[in-house]
C-alpha cells in the first residue's frame, strides 16, 4: 500500500466528497476517466428524461 500523502485523490463533482484511486482503477489504468466517487453520484449527474 502507498503511504497515506502520495495517494491521489479527486473531489466528485456531485457530491464534493473527496476520494482516493482504488486499486481497480489503477490496475485498468483509467484513474484518468473516473469522475464520480460512486455510482449513486454518476446516475444523479444525468439529468432525467421525462416520458
Amino acid at each position: 500500500m502507498k503511504p497515506w500523502r502520495l495517494r491521489l485523490t479527486k473531489i466528485c463533482p456531485v457530491c464534493n466528497r473527496s476520494f482516493e484511486n482504488r486499486k481497480k482503477w489503477e490496475s485498468r489504468k483509467i484513474w484518468d476517466q473516473i469522475v464520480y466517487c460512486s455510482d449513486k453520484c454518476r446516475k444523479a449527474s444525468k439529468p432525467k428524461v421525462d416520458q
